[in-house]
């Protein structure tokens, strides 16, 4: 049984009118940008700062659905939305690090997909 995309690239395809240049350019950004950010949302996380938490997370949240990330969207969101109230419930303890187990599942697979378009 074939493994299941975390990714889709659709929508940014839609916004780039097709232009694979456009797609490469806005994943390659994502790939260089996002991994050192979930860095800084584990460090924020660690740190309990919950304002610069949900700025982060608002910040991450547009890239998430550009890059068909449906499954990192609810995350996301909780993510957001506990930090904004200072996790009344604990759930930041298992909403980053699964979020972070998502992207970079969704790094390895948006990688191979810049190669094919490259190609």
């Amino acid at each position: 049984m074939p493994k299941e995309n975390i990714t889709d690239l659709s929508t940014l395809h839609e916004m780039s009118m097709g232009d694979d240049s456009i797609i490469i350019e806005t994943v390659e950004a994502f790939l260089e940008d996002i991994p050192g950010t979930l860095d800084d949302m584990q460090e924020l996380h660690a740190k309990r700062a919950y304002e610069d938490l949900a700025d982060l997370a608002h910040k991450i949240k547009p890239n998430i659905g550009y890059m068909g990330m449906t499954e990192g969207q609810e995350p996301i969101i909780a993510i957001e939305k506990a930090a904004e109230d200072k996790d009344p419930e604990g759930i930041l303890d298992e909403k980053v690090p699964a979020f972070v187990k998502i992207c970079n599942q969704a790094f390895d697979e948006l990688a191979q997909k810049v190669e094919e378009l490259k190609s």
